[in-house]
């Protein structure tokens, strides 16, 4: 699999617009007045996922990243977010923390580049949970980027989500099969409290 570098963004040419306005129009509205938004079509560019994502394996470092919806409650879409890249630099990705110094472009990039596994869960399998689950519950509970491999069942698909209540959401594609390649770094405290005994 091909791994995906974090480098320099490109800049957009030509395009005068006010960026004051996007954390109200999250992409939607228009409230700049350019049709299509250029931050959505900045974040496409800046997607290199059909590039590193060949075919239907994904493997990278989780930032460690878990995405669980609401729609079709009790029955609910979840799984990990991975990015196509190894190493501690997937952790910049989830923390906002360290976000102070970057620019929109760098901010769109980082969320751009996890891919949204998800496959339908219901919420009262955390009881007893699958394998699939237990590994993406272990993930949640890592305090540092673990190394992860998804098999797809369709390639990932470029979508932007922008909301004013969520981080920025990337592509997202079909899960059926996750596993950690790491142990996942586990704060003792962390274990201590979500352990059975």
């Amino acid at each position: 699999m091909a791994q995906l570098k974090l480098s320099n963004v490109p800049k957009t040419k030509g395009l005068s617009y006010d960026e004051r306005v996007c954390s109200k129009c999250m992409g939607h509205r228009h409230l700049c007045g350019i049709k299509p938004c250029p931050i959505l079509m900045r974040a496409k560019a800046l997607t290199n996922i059909e590039k590193a994502a060949s075919g239907l394996n994904l493997a990278g470092s989780s930032p460690p990243s878990v995405f669980v919806g609401e729609h079709g409650y009790p029955k609910v879409l979840a799984g990990p977010l991975i990015p196509p890249i190894f190493g501690a630099d997937a952790e910049i990705m989830e923390r906002p923390d360290l976000w102070l110094t970057k620019n929109m472009d760098e901010i769109l990039s980082f969320r751009f580049n996890l891919v949204r596994t998800k496959k339908p869960v219901p919420v009262d399998a955390a009881v007893d949970p699958p394998r699939l689950l237990q590994e993406t519950q272990t993930l949640a509970l890592s305090d540092s980027a673990t190394d992860s491999e998804a098999t797809l069942l369709k390639r990932p698909q470029f979508s932007c989500v922008l909301s004013d209540t969520t981080l920025p959401v990337g592509p997202s594609a079909p899960l059926e099969l996750f596993v950690l390649d790491d142990n996942p770094r586990v704060p003792r405290i962390v274990d201590r409290i979500t352990s059975d005994t």
